[in-house]
């Protein structure tokens, strides 16, 4: 058994395994769940936790610690409602926990790149900008489009498009909900450049 360093939070996507918080265990969704064995993300450090339910869904939040506990709280009470928001767009309630690890840049101040999967997700978040609030919350409507237990289906691949369009638009309006953006009309030039590239290729 590995023990982490004192005053360090061992945290990750997968839910803990009944009656033993030391022991995680990934999700299968009949035999299609296999990008949470591949992309589980585990966080390790010294953290902050933050939870609640949102839409019936408990949604647990890992901030770092040395970060000024008020830049932890904004970071917790965005994701919280950007969560609420994406799901009630969504209307289909996914009761599995949701995951969030914030993080600083490395020390040579570059983005940790960690992979988002139907039950978490990590993010730099030194600052908070625009950017990295719309990217959040498009790995979160990713729950919704692109992962199981609901997962968009296409006919045709050149369709596939629609999944980062509809991720992005959905993103856009959350953040313009909870005040991270004040417009979504600078960002739509992506989503047409995406559509054009997808259309052309």
């Amino acid at each position: 058994e590995i023990q982490a360093p004192a005053g360090w939070t061992v945290a990750t996507t997968w839910p803990q395994v009944s009656g033993n918080n030391t022991v995680f265990q990934p999700r299968i969704y009949e035999t299609k769940g296999s990008e949470d064995l591949i992309n589980g993300t585990v966080g390790l450090g010294s953290l902050t936790s933050y939870e609640k339910v949102v839409e019936g869904t408990l949604v647990r939040i890992f901030a770092y610690r040395n970060w000024p506990e008020s830049h932890q709280r904004q970071i917790a009470d965005n994701s919280f409602a950007l969560y609420e928001h994406i799901s009630r767009t969504f209307e289909a309630p996914i009761h599995d926990s949701y995951t969030l690890f914030y993080t600083p840049p490395t020390a040579e101040s570059l983005d940790i790149d960690i992979l988002a999967t139907s039950n978490g997700q990590g993010s730099v978040m030194w600052p908070a900008t625009p950017s990295r609030w719309i990217s959040v919350a498009e790995k979160m409507a990713y729950r919704w489009l692109r992962y199981l237990p609901h997962r968009m289906e296409f006919k045709k691949v050149e369709d596939m498009w629609f999944v980062d369009g509809a991720a992005l638009y959905t993103a856009l309006h959350a953040n313009k909900a909870i005040g991270t953006i004040k417009d979504i009309e600078p960002y739509l030039v992506d989503l047409n450049r995406n559509y054009n590239n997808h259309r052309l290729t």
